[in-house]
């Protein structure tokens, strides 16, 4: 286990840093204010707190299921372990109707991830491991 601070950055922020559940990956992240999107609208959700990664974690922001499932897009973000600023959930409306989002729902979920040092070392193409997958890309293992 490992012990990440964190700071409120302002009153209204509503970080509670838990899981829903024991097998949860993710820590639920709750908007402090109620938003209001038009169709399509993207905004970034500042959500009031910022915090501090050990070296060699990162935080990852990702979609809820639900959120998903109601039409709201949660950009993918990185949070690394230097970063001391606020965190932030970038949302879109994608449904065809103006939309609020209550104070305290929960719009995202934050994953701490472990993350390996790595080294770089130049090579020639021919020298990398050959593998039955080889250079097929995009839609290459099916559809």
């Amino acid at each position: 286990m490992i012990t990440i601070n964190y700071s409120l950055l302002y009153p209204e922020a509503i970080f509670r840093p838990r899981k829903m559940t024991k097998g949860s990956s993710g820590h639920d992240l709750q908007t402090p204010k109620e938003l209001y999107f038009k169709p399509n609208e993207i905004k970034v959700v500042s959500l009031g707190f910022a915090i501090e990664l050990p070296l060699n974690y990162e935080g990852q922001i990702r979609p809820r299921s639900s959120m998903s499932k109601n039409n709201w897009v949660v950009s993918l973000g990185t949070i690394d372990s230097d970063y001391r600023g606020e965190i932030k959930v970038t949302l879109k409306n994608s449904y065809r109707t103006s939309r609020y989002i209550a104070k305290g729902d929960r719009i995202a979920q934050l994953i701490i991830n472990k993350i390996e040092p790595s080294e770089w070392i130049e090579t020639e193409y021919s020298n990398l491991l050959k593998t039955d997958r080889g250079s097929g890309g995009f839609g290459s293992t099916g559809k």
